[in-house]
């Protein structure tokens, strides 16, 4: 099935988003840095996963859908198999969603390479 032009607008901009954050020559962000490139990671990945859960006719149905409803639906074109990436995807919705809710800040070590991990996943 061809991808319809939404699915590729949306990869699209989620490619642009990262690559904004992905080069960055600092090898460890500051704080503020990392909580940023943390909350564009996020976005890039509910526009990527968005996209191909349309692709596959998989959108969880509700007005508001979040980041990880996307994965249950996902997960019903390969029921005996995990979706690359869910668990990532997971911790980074839980370090996203402590920054914003909470500004708890996450570990710079495990998070400084935030921009490649999710690229690499999408």
């Amino acid at each position: 099935m061809p991808l319809q032009q939404d699915v590729i607008d949306r990869l699209l901009i989620a490619k642009d988003l990262l690559n904004t954050i992905r080069f960055v020559p600092t090898v460890r962000p500051d704080r503020i840095t990392l909580a940023r490139h943390i909350l564009t990671a996020h976005d890039t990945a509910d526009l990527a996963i968005a996209g191909i859960a349309r692709h596959l006719n998989k959108l969880p149905q509700g007005q508001q859908v979040y980041l990880m409803d996307y994965f249950p639906k996902i997960k019903e074109c390969h029921p005996t198999e995990e979706v690359p990436g869910r668990d990532y995807f997971a911790q980074l919705n839980r370090v996203r969603n402590d920054i914003k809710h909470h500004g708890i800040f996450p570990d710079m070590q495990q998070w400084h390479r935030v921009a490649e991990r999710t690229y690499e996943y999408i």
